[in-house]
């Protein structure tokens, strides 16, 4: 399902979420945790639909097997509330997303074989935050991200212009020309 989903392909990409749902319903059961991943790809589908009670639906389904799996506070559950958080986000209930983020960053911070995932939420956490007009706000997450890319050797340089980019427009939105 996800590699359909990455060629924009949501009515392929479904079909397969829901076969694979089948498939480890029957072979794990309705509540187990390696069906969450299914919820996730399902949620995301949605999302790029614009069908976001669907995608919420799906992705508290996998968020709720998850903590029954793992407690609330697992790092396992860093995937489907990022997507929750960029799912609040693209319907304008920034509110709700805002709540996310900063659980997701503390599950990354600290284990630099999550620096992708962490700097992707650091992404979208800054974008959220520009899009309901916190530019003051979006600026903080912005400017780490930035700094986190050029302080690694092996930041794709799309990255580091892509977060460079982000930081001057904001900066511009506030009238700091001057620091963009």
């Amino acid at each position: 399902g996800d590699n359909y989903t990455s060629l924009g392909q949501m009515t392929e990409a479904e079909r397969h979420f829901e076969e694979a749902l089948v498939a480890y319903r029957a072979h794990l059961g309705e509540d187990h945790p390696s069906l969450a991943g299914v919820y996730l790809g399902l949620g995301r589908v949605a999302r790029i639909r614009g069908d976001h009670e669907d995608a919420i639906a799906s992705l508290e389904r996998g968020i709720a097997m998850m903590r029954r799996a793992y407690g609330s506070e697992s790092p396992a559950l860093g995937s489907l509330y990022s997507e929750l958080a960029v799912v609040f986000t693209s319907f304008g209930r920034f509110d709700e997303a805002e709540d996310y983020f900063p659980r997701i960053l503390g599950f990354y911070k600290d284990d630099p074989g999550l620096a992708l995932p962490y700097n992707r939420t650091l992404g979208n956490y800054g974008a959220m935050l520009w899009f309901a007009g916190r530019y003051e706000d979006a600026a903080v997450p912005q400017r780490e991200l930035l700094r986190r890319y050029l302080a690694s050797p092996d930041a794709p340089p799309v990255a580091v212009g892509i977060a460079e980019g982000n930081l001057a427009s904001t900066l511009s939105s506030l009238g700091r020309h001057d620091e963009s």
